[in-house]
């Protein structure tokens, strides 16, 4: 996939139903399965469960529907079964999110090289992981395990954070100032050193 990039535009606002619509169908086609066995996290539904290696079993738990809201303090849910914010995880810090989705080869890929990042700037930038294209919560953790990802990773499984950072393809990543400001988004694969390069640009 054809990197591509942009600044945030800040005349527009949170886009409307049309923008939703043609960001969900976009990320679909650029990195999707059959869909046959998709789930959606919808509020007042049963949770959806992972199961550890250990047998532990995991429910993640349902969010609500940004409406508007400020997605940076907005609550998603972890694979540890509880329910945090950006804010909250990157505590004071700059933040890069990344989106993944388990039937991306791009974003398996470029997974490890994310993790070796993150190890050698933890001191200064907080990584994050947000699964998406109606990703089932055992297949993403499924693909955190296989990875080696250890940095904090979570769920957007209806696509409300991937549509409001305007990504349309995978995988995609944002690159946050500590206020919750976009300074780039991203998309297209990053290598270790490309990743590096573009946090001690945009961010430090």
């Amino acid at each position: 996939m054809t990197a591509l990039h942009h600044q945030p535009d800040r005349r527009r606002g949170y886009r409307g139903v049309f923008g939703v619509l043609i960001g969900l169908s976009m990320l679909a086609a650029a990195c999707s399965s059959d869909g046959a066995d998709s789930i959606a996290l919808e509020p007042g539904a049963g949770p959806a469960r992972i199961t550890l290696p250990g047998g532990e079993t995991i429910a993640i738990a349902a969010t609500g529907q940004l409406d508007g809201a400020d997605p940076f303090t907005f609550e998603y849910s972890t694979f540890d079964g509880e329910l945090t914010t950006l804010a909250a995880v990157g505590n004071g810090k700059p933040v890069v999110l990344n989106f993944f989705a388990s039937t991306c080869v791009a974003c398996i890929r470029e997974m490890p090289d994310f993790e070796e990042v993150a190890n050698e700037l933890a001191a200064d930038v907080q990584f994050v992981g947000l699964a998406t294209d109606g990703d089932r919560p055992e297949d993403a953790f499924a693909r955190v395990l296989e990875t080696g990802v250890t940095y904090p990773v979570g769920m957007d499984p209806d696509g409300q954070y991937f549509v409001h950072y305007e990504a349309f393809g995978m995988p995609t990543t944002v690159f946050l100032h500590p206020d919750g400001t976009v300074a780039q988004s991203w998309t297209g694969a990053l290598d270790s050193g490309s990743l590096k390069n573009k946090i001690q640009e945009l961010l430090l």
